[in-house]
């Protein structure tokens, strides 16, 4: 059966700040039927990185325990490299009346060159510990580290505009890690790109997050023949099941590139409207995945070219839809 899976984080929320059943619906028909003709059922894993990782067969009682660093890091460099990785993104906290909020590197547009001088300047820092920063991507920033980390860190997702001191590193070697991302923060309030970026308007990268240790993990399975995805940890997933992956075509190519079994599409354009709760662009962007993917794949549904459709909102549930 030619079926495919498509995970799309924020697809139906969560919205913080906002009431679900009084927001108004999107103008999608073609996701309305598929989600109102659709078999709901529930899946053990909720949270985008969790249901995604889950699929591939690796599972985890706390997200924080997913190795989301080595997998992304494969996803954005096409190289398994061995040992412990933890992402440490970068992000700006924002003083309220009574806590720091956290803002990720979506709403920062970090360009290469800042991201290269402030990893290097970074890795300075940290000479002593033998960390390797890296930053493929301007907005993901990876440390390979000499030994375990002995701490948890809450994945950065959960924390985007949230008051950051519910959310620091616990365990073992937690107070060594409050310490550690204090002197970025002091290193990082005085750098002269920082300075720059506030005299033309743009919040500060005043600090980084932890998040995602972990290794590389053993016996992946692959839900699907063939992957398409533009998120980081799905392409690498896809690579280490060690099958076919590559970034989204329009949907008339992929329809055509589907192999006769399940295949799967990652879509995260959703993700950051749903996690700031800002509700305009989510509306838009579901406007955009009815018109580029939604509709074309129902039309598609309907004239035999695919035998099902599941829909993945990361939310703890899939709805099915068959011919």
């Amino acid at each position: 059966m030619r079926v495919l899976s498509l995970l799309i984080p924020g697809l139906l929320g969560p919205f913080p700040g906002h009431d679900r059943a009084l927001l108004p619906a999107p103008a999608a028909p073609a996701l309305e039927r598929l989600l109102s003709y659709g078999r709901r059922r529930a899946v053990p894993a909720a949270g985008f990185e969790s249901e995604l990782c889950a699929l591939f067969g690796i599972d985890a009682e706390d997200p924080a325990d997913l190795p989301v660093a080595a997998l992304t890091y494969l996803g954005d460099t096409a190289t398994p490299a061995p040992g412990w990785w933890l992402r440490m993104d970068p992000v700006h906290l924002r003083a309220d009346q009574q806590h720091l909020l956290l803002f990720d590197a979506a709403a920062l547009e970090i360009t290469a060159a800042e991201a290269r001088a402030l990893t290097h300047g970074l890795a300075g820092l940290y000479a002593d510990l033998g960390w390797r920063f890296e930053a493929p991507v301007a907005g993901r920033w990876y440390v390979g580290l000499a030994e375990p980390p002995r701490a948890r860190f809450t994945p950065l997702p959960a924390v985007v505009g949230r008051p950051v001191d519910r959310y620091l590193p616990t365990g073992e070697n937690a107070a060594q890690w409050h310490r550690l991302l204090n002197e970025a923060q002091m290193w990082l309030h005085g750098h002269e790109l920082n300075t720059a970026r506030e005299m033309h308007g743009r919040p500060p990268i005043n600090s980084v997050w932890p998040w995602g240790a972990g290794r590389l993990p053993h016996g992946v399975r692959a839900p699907w023949r063939a992957l398409w995805s533009d998120a980081a940890l799905g392409t690498g997933l896809g690579r280490l099941a060690d099958i076919p992956v590559a970034a989204p075509p329009e949907a008339p190519v992929l329809l055509e590139a589907l192999p006769g079994e399940a295949s799967g599409l990652v879509l995260e354009g959703l993700r950051e409207a749903s996690l700031y709760g800002d509700i305009e662009a989510w509306a838009q962007e579901v406007a955009r995945l009815e018109a580029r993917w939604f509709a074309p794949l129902l039309g598609a549904l309907r004239d035999g070219r695919l035998d099902a459709i599941e829909l993945h909102g990361a939310d703890g549930a899939v709805h099915r839809v068959g011919r």
